[in-house]
């Protein structure tokens, strides 16, 4: 691989939590990752997501769905679906919870972080289901979970900073992610 830059294009890639420390094992050297389409589908051993974070999301023509149950492994997930037709992100962290890898008798966590200064996108917006949002908008906290949703199903275009996020599924279509470095790390399964 070029340290200069790298862009992989694919038609689709499903990124389940081994798929992507999988890719994290292999990609960890990359400076940039930019793909037709990422994934993280729902299902994670014991039912735990995705945390999100990020300094900064510019989110377009934001909507909330309202609150739809998710089937993983720990049974269904009450969670807000949020969507938006275009999503710029800064300062992108995301982390895996601990993967069970029962060969080896460990787990593997993965990270997948850009430079603070980096902005991921993904110009067709995203699909976002999450346990919660906290983050500060227009000047105030807000968090959003199934029993304190957003307070309007349009919300328009939204700029929130100091994200967290604890994601149960997320679709990016034509993501790009300047600057990425992924990792891998053993951790004990609960």
């Amino acid at each position: 691989m070029s340290s200069s830059s790298v862009g992989r294009r694919q038609p689709s890639i499903r990124w389940s939590a081994g798929a992507l420390m999988a890719a994290a094992l292999v990609l960890s050297q990359a400076p940039g990752i930019a793909l037709g389409q990422a994934s993280l589908p729902p299902g994670t051993p014991g039912g735990a997501g995705a945390t999100l974070t990020a300094a900064k999301a510019t989110l377009a023509g934001l909507v909330y769905d309202g609150v739809v149950t998710v089937p993983t492994t720990a049974g269904d997930v009450p969670t807000i679906e949020l969507r938006s037709t275009a999503a710029t992100l800064t300062g992108l962290e995301l982390h895996t919870p601990c993967t069970p890898v029962t060969a080896i008798g460990t787990g593997l966590t993965a990270a997948s972080v850009t430079p603070a200064d980096s902005a991921s996108t993904s110009a067709n917006g995203l699909t976002l289901y999450a346990r919660s949002v906290t983050a500060t908008m227009a000047g105030a906290g807000v968090t959003w979970t199934p029993d304190s949703p957003p307070p309007a199903a349009d919300l328009g275009d939204v700029v929130l900073t100091d994200v967290t996020i604890e994601v149960t599924s997320l679709t990016l279509p034509a993501f790009s992610a300047p600057g990425l470095r992924q990792s891998a790390s053993f951790c004990t399964p609960a």
